[in-house]
């Protein structure tokens, strides 16, 4: 449900929008407060997705919220609430992109078609803030597969993450920091990864000498093959043949 916040120095008036059937409209309500200062106190602390406000208030009116809230957070949607039918409020509220410009006394059929086109707003772009975020998730996952996908076909030659990144139209910056987020290990660890389990297939055939091996999975230098192996198995080439 959406959250909401009022804001008015009426007890009477918070008490009576409080008690407005919100439920329907997929609307609850958070808190109220009587002026635009205990608001921005309130906001600090707490996440709000509508804010109706009284434009005369003590301490910090109604105008003065409006243009702070704009700045703290544009996606909140703000309805403004007043006893006058002034042009100067209506025009100082359409600058900020208010959403809504209500009058006392409230009339309930204009306040529930109001707050349905609110929930209307809002419901858009929450779901355009999920689709962007699915499409950013598919376009990591098909990075990162591409990549891994090009490594497992040449770990075996002296491959890079320039390499890499140029054979599948990725930026190297970008590319490492999406297969650190999507994998939790870094392009060295991933090549190695895989080299190591390809020489430990390779080592159950004896047809294949070590230095043979080494060579196959990318490693030139058939010692530092063996020292890399041991770190990552914890036994050498030897060893683990003979297991």
């Amino acid at each position: 449900m959406y959250k909401l916040l009022i804001v008015d120095d009426e007890p009477g008036i918070r008490n009576g929008l409080a008690c407005l059937d919100w439920n329907p409209l997929n609307i609850e309500v958070a808190a109220s407060v009587e002026n635009g200062l205990a608001a921005m106190k309130y906001l600090e602390k707490n996440n709000i997705d509508i804010v109706i406000t009284d434009i005369k208030m003590p301490v910090m009116d109604g105008l003065e919220l409006i243009e702070k809230l704009h700045e703290f957070n544009n996606n909140i949607a703000i309805i403004a609430l007043s006893g006058y039918d002034d042009f100067e409020y209506v025009k100082h509220c359409l600058k900020y992109s208010v959403f809504d410009y209500l009058l006392k006394p409230l009339d309930i059929d204009e306040w529930r078609a109001t707050f349905e086109r609110v929930v209307e707003h809002l419901d858009k772009i929450s779901g355009k803030e999920e689709n962007d975020i699915e499409i950013k998730a598919h376009s990591k996952n098909h990075i990162v597969q591409a990549a891994f996908d090009y490594m497992k076909k040449h770990y075996s030659e002296q491959i890079t993450l320039s390499t890499v990144a140029e054979h599948i139209y990725a930026n190297p910056t970008y590319l490492s920091r999406v297969l650190k987020e999507e994998t939790g290990m870094g392009f060295s660890e991933l090549l190695t990864k895989l080299r190591i389990e390809a020489a430990k297939k390779k080592l159950k055939n004896p047809k294949y000498k070590i230095n043979e091996i080494s060579e196959q999975v990318g490693y030139m230098n058939p010692r530092y093959f063996t020292y890399i192996f041991k770190k990552y198995t914890g036994c050498t080439p030897y060893s683990y043949r003979s297991e």
